[in-house]
């Protein structure tokens, strides 16, 4: 089959969501094992491993900036009924007509952005947030919960296949949309390859530029309501208040709206001294914080699944992570757990990985094994055997141009 790859126009400050698309992507670009099929890379801009992928089975087609892209943006939530409207014309989408033209039998959204499509399709799905949590303001203000709920509802039922991470994510699928497991197709997030083989970061003084001493506790993530940085800066408190325990707090990420209201409550509750907030920070920065890091603490309410714990494994720095659905599935024992809304259950957790150190290598070792259990390279092996599955689908029909 000839397969469109759409990436859409994700930059490197959305954080996890251009990290999984890199890194499938690079693994894809980079196969060289037994494929039939043909790709065209559908982006705002060519990957730099396009350049030295295999010649005659990957070409490069610019999408972002389309009229139905911009149209989407401008419109909103209300983009899907006009699309509706017009859909019983029989008049194809924009990308449609440019994807005929070059022969596409299947479209693979990689990473959550998609355009409307005829084409069949298959949708990697990261999360259903907004149905599973709608009180925070990034799925619901503005109109946003009705936008994804109109977007994701007839996208998913639409999907010929659906990619979710794990088992939470599948009854998810199930519950709200109705979709058939012969539909759905389970691939766990990989570990990032820049964690698994990392530079050598000597010489490079990381946190003598951000006048760090090692030891602080670590949190990448952007400022969502949802990431729930308030949680650290209330069990950080606690330490200090009940027990004595002063501590160093390193976030780390763009601000989506929510940077303001964590810096008020860090005033509030007198840990300004305490807070070290550095914004975006570049790859090998953020490999070098990791690895002087006492422990990731990752209270997210959002799952199934997320990339920073799988960082962190890779680069021997031990994972508090919040019980959410699916965490346990993805992390297993190489993690401790708290209840994200239990601010005293996470100051506890804390004092104990920073007493006992003994417990902090075994989660290091633990860690270790677990990230180099699912990588890029399998995960795109397991979607072309996906294609190979669909092909013989699409083969009853002929091309649309």
């Amino acid at each position: 089959m000839r397969v469109g790859v759409y990436l859409g126009d994700i930059s490197a400050t959305a954080g996890g969501g251009f990290t999984f698309q890199e890194e499938v992507v690079n693994a894809l670009l980079a196969y060289n094992g037994a494929c039939a099929h043909e790709f065209l890379i559908l982006a705002s801009h060519p990957p730099a491993a396009l350049n030295t992928a295999l010649p005659g089975r990957f070409g490069f087609c610019a999408v972002s900036g389309t009229f139905s892209h911009k149209l989407r943006r401008l419109l909103g939530f209300a983009f899907e009924p006009l699309v509706s409207l017009l859909r019983p014309l029989g008049l194809p989408t924009h990308l449609d007509r440019r994807l005929r033209k070059r022969g596409i039998e299947l479209l693979w959204f990689v990473a959550p952005g998609f355009e409307a499509s005829d084409i069949p399709y298959i949708y990697t799905l990261f999360d259903l947030q907004h149905r599973t949590q709608p009180w925070f303001p990034e799925v619901s203000e503005r109109g946003r919960w009705r936008f994804r709920e109109k977007s994701f509802a007839p996208l998913l039922q639409r999907a010929s296949l659906v990619i979710t991470p794990n088992r939470a994510g599948q009854e998810e699928l199930e519950r709200f949309y109705g979709i058939l497991p012969a539909r759905i197709c389970l691939l766990p997030h990989p570990t990032p390859a820049f964690a698994l083989r990392p530079a050598d970061d000597s010489g490079v003084d990381v946190l003598g530029k951000f006048g760090l001493e090692p030891g602080y506790l670590f949190y990448p993530a952007q400022f969502w309501a949802h990431k729930n940085h308030v949680a650290i800066l209330h069990a950080t408190q606690l330490l200090r208040d009940e027990h004595g325990i002063t501590v160093t707090l390193v976030f780390v990420g763009s601000d989506r709206g929510n940077r303001r209201h964590i810096e008020r409550v860090a005033s509030e509750l007198g840990l300004g001294q305490q807070l070290r907030i550095l914004g975006f920070v570049e790859r090998r920065e953020l490999v070098t914080l990791y690895r002087h890091a006492q422990a990731l603490v990752y209270p997210s309410y959002c799952g199934p699944e997320n990339l920073p714990p799988l960082e962190a494994f890779a680069l021997g720095c031990p994972v508090i992570a919040s019980d959410i659905s699916g965490a346990r599935e993805q992390l297993g024992e190489a993690a401790l757990f708290f209840d994200p809304a239990n601010w005293p259950q996470l100051a506890e957790t804390i004092r104990t990985v920073r007493a006992d150190e003994q417990l902090r290598n075994d989660l290091i070792v633990r860690g270790r094994v677990r990230a180099h259990r699912w990588t890029a390279p399998d995960y795109v092996r397991a979607v072309l055997t996906e294609l190979d599955k669909f092909a013989r689908v699409r083969a009853c029909w002929a091309a649309v141009r």
